[in-house]
């Protein structure tokens, strides 16, 4: 009964934890090129709409910490996944520029400050401590096959619904592009329900006096001002994966659904790399993976700049593979990092609320850095700046790794002493 238990805990911190960015990111993810077409606007205005999103979203995360030590997951999650649903019903139906902006600001709000700190705490208190990496690593690969299950299943209903006639191109795309809006909105309301009824009603939490305590004492842990630099090099890289199809379809000379298709099936990266990365972790040097990790994106990535191709070959699907790879790779394993930081396990909302202030910063610029590139250089040459501009990330992130190395060998040597 135990094991059931906690399966279907693990089950619902997945569902929910991919659902609940399924109509903020994946959505545009997958269909750029259509919802470009549809809102009748370029990369750059999108890419405003997400710095929308990062700016409410920096500051929730930082509420949201204290937020989720102090109230259950079960009540935060599922009112989050609510309110999110909410702003996929009203985008479907007022396709505009003007309703697109109001929702990534809603959705900056109600996916971070009530949801994101207390998914990952639940992770982290689901599991014995010397399990961590294996916890958030399975996870995060959980939700990456959930991630790769809906796009493929949306790509199926986009289809079914986009009649391909010249003379009514957009409003074809419009309606199909609204049942995936649709369709994921339902999704979210049906996994607040099984989030609300399966996650406990009480979980280890602290007063406010506490956790105010613990705020001060985690902003000057050095430490983990170095992890959370090393998520926003990892979270930079992940936001530029949002090109796949894109680069698919103006480099590779896709079409445009099967620039879709091609970045649907990268998905399917996700929940191997996470879960093999979140074994290894608990085996071997964290340090190592990090760095391995790093190294390999920044390999494809580099690859990809210098030797794009005119089409899709097998290299060039070796190179996208492996910057992919490392990128997943690291989203299974960041968050482990806690571990070795020592952090007390009531005070893990706090924590992840620092952390993601710094390592989810690139919400805010990312988009509209990326915008800039590929409407300042079209065609080509703007996907291999911005394949360049990864690679020199990943880079930093080698280093980052090193560094942490560094310092975790003079945490060993110093706190065994006294304890």
């Amino acid at each position: 009964m135990n094991r059931l238990k906690t399966f279907s805990q693990y089950l619902a911190l997945i569902l929910a934890g991919e659902a609940i960015f399924l109509l903020p990111f994946m959505a545009p993810r997958v269909f750029r090129t259509t919802l470009l077409e549809v809102y009748q606007i370029d990369n750059l205005e999108l890419g405003y709409c997400f710095s929308l999103y990062g700016l409410v979203a920096v500051v929730s995360y930082f509420l949201g910490g204290p937020l989720a030590d102090l109230f259950s997951a079960r009540k935060l999650m599922s009112i989050a996944l609510g309110l999110t649903a909410l702003g996929g019903f009203i985008i479907s139906w007022w396709p505009n520029y003007t309703a697109l902006l109001i929702a990534y600001t809603f959705w900056g709000f109600s996916t971070i400050l009530l949801f994101w700190a207390a998914l990952m705490k639940s992770t982290r208190i689901l599991v014995d401590p010397e399990n961590v990496g294996k916890a958030f690593g399975w996870v995060e690969g959980g939700r990456g096959l959930s991630a790769a299950i809906w796009s493929s299943l949306a790509v199926a209903l986009f289809a079914f619904y986009f009649q391909d006639e010249s003379s009514q191109v957009i409003e074809s795309r419009h309606i199909a592009y609204r049942y995936v809006l649709q369709s994921a909105s339902f999704y979210l309301i049906l996994v607040a329900i099984y989030v609300w009824f399966i996650l406990p009603k009480r979980e280890v939490q602290m007063d406010l006096n506490h956790s105010m305590k613990g705020l001060k004492k985690l902003v000057g842990l050095k430490r983990l001002w170095l992890q959370a630099l090393i998520l926003f090099c990892a979270y930079c890289g992940y936001k530029i994966t949002d090109d796949v199809s894109l680069f698919g379809h103006e480099v590779w000379g896709l079409s445009e659904e099967d620039a879709v298709l091609l970045s649907s099936y990268t998905f399917y990266l996700r929940p191997i790399t996470a879960i093999t990365a979140g074994f290894l972790v608990d085996r071997i040097s964290t340090a190592k993976i990090l760095s391995f990790s790093f190294g390999i994106s920044a390999l494809g990535a580099l690859a990809l700049a210098w030797f794009p191709g005119q089409e899709m070959t097998a290299f060039g699907l070796i190179f996208l593979g492996s910057s992919l790879s490392g990128i997943y790779a690291l989203r299974g394993i960041y968050f482990s990092l806690m571990r070795e930081n020592q952090i007390d396990r009531r005070l893990s909302g706090t924590a992840i609320g620092i952390l993601s202030v710094l390592g989810y910063l690139p919400d805010v610029f990312m988009s509209p850095f990326m915008g800039w590139i590929l409407e300042s250089n079209s065609g080509p040459i703007g996907h291999q700046n911005l394949f360049l501009s990864l690679g020199l990330i990943m880079i930093l992130g080698i280093i980052l790794s090193q560094a942490w190395k560094r310092e975790y060998r003079k945490v060993a040597r110093t706190e065994p002493a006294s304890s």
